[in-house]
Protein backbone atom coordinates (compact mmCIF):
# COMPACT_ATOMS: atom_id res chain seq x y z
CA UNK A 1 0.00 0.00 0.00
CA UNK A 2 1.07 3.87 -0.47
CA UNK A 3 -0.06 7.15 -0.67
CA UNK A 4 1.09 10.61 -1.12
CA UNK A 5 0.50 13.12 1.76
CA UNK A 6 0.73 16.91 1.17
CA UNK A 7 2.45 17.90 4.55
CA UNK A 8 0.86 21.20 4.79
CA UNK A 9 -2.92 20.72 4.51
CA UNK A 10 -2.80 16.69 5.24
CA UNK A 11 -4.08 15.53 1.87
CA UNK A 12 -4.22 12.01 0.85
CA UNK A 13 -3.37 11.08 -2.62
CA UNK A 14 -4.03 7.41 -4.36
CA UNK A 15 -1.14 6.14 -5.72
CA UNK A 16 -0.90 5.21 -9.56
CA UNK A 17 -2.54 2.34 -10.86
CA UNK A 18 -4.83 1.76 -7.32
CA UNK A 19 -8.33 1.43 -8.26
CA UNK A 20 -10.16 4.10 -6.68
CA UNK A 21 -10.71 4.59 -3.47
CA UNK A 22 -7.56 2.51 -3.26
CA UNK A 23 -3.95 2.90 -1.50
CA UNK A 24 -3.22 -0.44 -3.23
CA UNK A 25 -0.25 -0.59 -5.77
CA UNK A 26 -0.53 -2.85 -8.18
CA UNK A 27 2.78 -4.33 -7.62
CA UNK A 28 3.82 -7.94 -9.56
CA UNK A 29 4.54 -9.84 -6.28
CA UNK A 30 6.30 -13.02 -8.73
CA UNK A 31 9.12 -10.52 -9.74
CA UNK A 32 11.12 -8.09 -7.91
CA UNK A 33 8.64 -5.18 -7.22
CA UNK A 34 10.58 -1.80 -6.76
CA UNK A 35 9.63 1.42 -5.97
CA UNK A 36 11.55 4.49 -7.17
CA UNK A 37 11.36 8.16 -5.53
CA UNK A 38 13.46 10.99 -4.40
CA UNK A 39 12.29 13.40 -1.90
CA UNK A 40 13.52 16.27 -4.18
CA UNK A 41 11.70 15.29 -7.35
CA UNK A 42 8.38 14.78 -8.91
CA UNK A 43 9.17 11.77 -10.68
CA UNK A 44 7.78 7.89 -9.32
CA UNK A 45 8.95 4.97 -11.09
CA UNK A 46 7.18 1.92 -10.35
CA UNK A 47 9.31 -1.30 -11.53
CA UNK A 48 6.96 -4.60 -11.80
CA UNK A 49 3.85 -2.91 -11.70
CA UNK A 50 0.85 -4.39 -13.83
CA UNK A 51 -2.60 -2.57 -14.71
CA UNK A 52 -4.50 -6.06 -15.34
CA UNK A 53 -2.52 -9.01 -14.02
CA UNK A 54 -4.73 -10.87 -16.17
CA UNK A 55 -2.94 -8.99 -19.19
CA UNK A 56 0.71 -9.62 -18.61
CA UNK A 57 1.28 -7.33 -21.40
CA UNK A 58 0.88 -4.45 -18.88
CA UNK A 59 3.30 -5.33 -16.97
CA UNK A 60 6.86 -3.32 -16.98
CA UNK A 61 7.87 -0.17 -15.31
CA UNK A 62 6.14 2.97 -15.41
CA UNK A 63 7.00 5.89 -14.79
CA UNK A 64 5.28 8.83 -13.57
CA UNK A 65 5.38 12.66 -12.88
CA UNK A 66 3.63 14.37 -9.82
CA UNK A 67 1.62 17.53 -11.83
CA UNK A 68 -1.68 19.32 -10.34
CA UNK A 69 -1.71 17.00 -7.57
CA UNK A 70 -2.19 13.82 -9.18
CA UNK A 71 0.57 11.14 -11.03
CA UNK A 72 0.35 11.77 -15.13
CA UNK A 73 2.21 8.79 -16.94
CA UNK A 74 5.13 9.96 -18.51
CA UNK A 75 6.60 6.58 -19.50
CA UNK A 76 6.05 3.07 -20.06
CA UNK A 77 8.08 -0.09 -20.60
CA UNK A 78 6.28 -3.37 -21.21
CA UNK A 79 8.42 -6.21 -19.60
CA UNK A 80 7.28 -9.80 -20.85
CA UNK A 81 7.81 -12.08 -18.08
CA UNK A 82 7.62 -14.80 -19.98
CA UNK A 83 9.73 -14.08 -22.55
CA UNK A 84 12.32 -13.54 -19.66
CA UNK A 85 11.72 -16.61 -18.11
CA UNK A 86 13.52 -18.45 -20.89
Amino acid sequence: MMATVDAKTGTIYEPPLANKGSLNVPLDNLSDMEVDFRSNSSLLVLRNACRNFKDRNSCGVYYFDWKNNSFALVKFVRVNPLKDLQ
